[in-house]
Parts: structure tokens; C-alpha cells; sequence
């Protein structure tokens, strides 16, 4: 009798996990924290796929975030040195803030035209964000480039849910895809900010034939 796969089996005593990743989190103080809820609940919403986002996608310019986002900076400039890049800044392209009523969602999505994203959460919610990346199992990722014998890859993502806590930014690479799911038991708004970002200034290095220059402009 053929093998049948259980896809809802989620452990196996002979698997192992290798290769681990990792993101950045911050914490921020509780004066940056309440400036911004006090700007941020009170900005105009429209309608997005799921749920809703600020009509104003620049908040990156509104002075009453300033504080915010300099701390944003900061943090920026803390992965940048950890990860020894060869670049002067990473500097932030565009931010908008989401609003998730009870009972919405947070469509899967990732940050096209960005290199590093972050989302800040202005409010503590029971909805995590999850954040996901393909198996490497899976058709797409194995050495075969052609061979689709995986029958659990679209159904066993690997998966990270991040708790939802007011004044914690979470920063990752814009490509990993993510979500939120709706809390059947949340009876307040979720608020967060989320922001795109590129590499500026001088970008690898003159020395090994690599260097380039780039301007990010905030017009």
C-alpha cells in the first residue's frame, strides 16, 4: 500500500532544525511611545485589502513623529553595525500606519522596492504578526529546481508569530512574507506603524570593485 503522507502532522522524532534565523527587536521608551499613540489614533484611516491603513503613507515627514523616528534611525543603525554592511545608513523610504478593528485581518503580504522593513507596534494585542518563509523542501528551494514530489510544502511553512507589544519594534527583511490573523476574542483597535527602507551613501566597497553611490531621495 502507497505511502499517504498526514499533512497535518506537524513533528517528527527524526527531524531537526538547522540553519536558524533571526530578526532585530527594540524596545522604545514610554514618552516616544505615548507621542506617537497620541498622533497615530487620531490620523485619518482608509479602507486597505483587509483591514485599514493611514491615508497619509509619508508619516515619515510629520513632525509630531519626529521623536519616533529618530528613534527608528537608531535602531536602523544598530542592525546595520551588527551586520557589518558596507553601506553609510539604512534610511527609511516610507511609513504608514495600520489600524486592525476586531474582527479584520491583516492580509500576507511582503515589501516590494525595500530593503529592510519594520513594523512597531503602538498598541499590546492578543494577534501576533506571523511572519513566514518557504520550505526549503519544498520545489521552489531543493536542488532539483523541477522535481514537485513535496506534497506538504504549501501546507508546512516555516513560521515565526511575533506577540503584538505596545512599543516594540520588530525590524526584518522586506521579502519575508506576513500576517495577522483576526483574534476572535480582541475587542479593541490594533494599532502599528510599518516603514520600508534602502541602503545609502556608499554602498559596498571602491577597494574590491564593488563600490556604488546612492542617494535616496525624500521627495
Amino acid at each position: 500500500m502507497k505511502n499517504v503522507v498526514d499533512k497535518n502532522v506537524t513533528e517528527h522524532p527524526n527531524r531537526f532544525c538547522v540553519m536558524p534565523q533571526h530578526f532585530y527587536k527594540f524596545a522604545c521608551s514610554d514618552d516616544i511611545l505615548a507621542a506617537a499613540q497620541k498622533e497615530v489614533f487620531n490620523l485619518p484611516y482608509s479602507p486597505n485589502t483587509s483591514n485599514q491603513t493611514s491615508s497619509d503613507h509619508r508619516l515619515e515627514r510629520n513632525p509630531a513623529l519626529e521623536p519616533l523616528f529618530n528613534w527608528f534611525s537608531d535602531c536602523l543603525g544598530e542592525l546595520k553595525n551588527d551586520l557589518l554592511m558596507e553601506c553609510d545608513r539604512i534610511k527609511i523610504t516610507q511609513a504608514w500606519s495600520n489600524k486592525t478593528s476586531p474582527g479584520q485581518r491583516h492580509h500576507w503580504h511582503s515589501h516590494p522596492n525595500s530593503f529592510v522593513s519594520g513594523v512597531f507596534y503602538l498598541t499590546t494585542s492578543n494577534a501576533g504578526t506571523c511572519f513566514a518563509i518557504g520550505d526549503i523542501w519544498s520545489p521552489k528551494k531543493n536542488f532539483s529546481g523541477n522535481l514537485d514530489l513535496n506534497t506538504r510544502s504549501d501546507v508546512a511553512p516555516i513560521t515565526h508569530v511575533e506577540p503584538a507589544v505596545a512599543g516594540t519594534l520588530v525590524l526584518f527583511p522586506s521579502v519575508v512574507d506576513h500576517c495577522v490573523a483576526p483574534d476572535p476574542d480582541e475587542k479593541d483597535d490594533r494599532f502599528t506603524m510599518s516603514f520600508n527602507t534602502f541602503p545609502e551613501g556608499v554602498i559596498g566597497a571602491y577597494s574590491t570593485l564593488s563600490g556604488l553611490k546612492i542617494t535616496v531621495s525624500g521627495v
